[in-house]
């Protein structure tokens, strides 16, 4: 589950990252419940911070009646293209 948690985390995190996107530095995830019958999971995440180099995601995994089965808080920095390289 953490892998989905920060996949996610880390597509939120990516239009408010430059050039190239973002790349996981941190990240945290708190499991309330076991996911042992459910046939559909949801995914929610969202920025609560973007600084100067790094991004601060909080993402909720959720079943389809909105239980929540884990949380997570992530930290990306972002990454640019070095300057002599032009962006298409």
């Amino acid at each position: 589950m953490y892998v989905i948690a920060d996949t996610v985390g880390g597509i939120a995190a990516t239009p408010v990252g430059s050039g190239l996107g973002s790349t996981t530095v941190s990240g945290n995830i708190h499991y309330f419940r076991a996911f042992t019958e459910l046939e559909k999971l949801y995914v929610n995440a969202t920025v609560t911070k973007s600084g100067k180099r790094l991004i601060f995601v909080d993402t909720m995994i959720l079943s389809e009646d909105g239980t929540v089965y884990a949380k997570a808080d992530f930290i990306y920095a972002k990454l640019a293209l070095p300057d002599n390289v032009k962006k298409l």
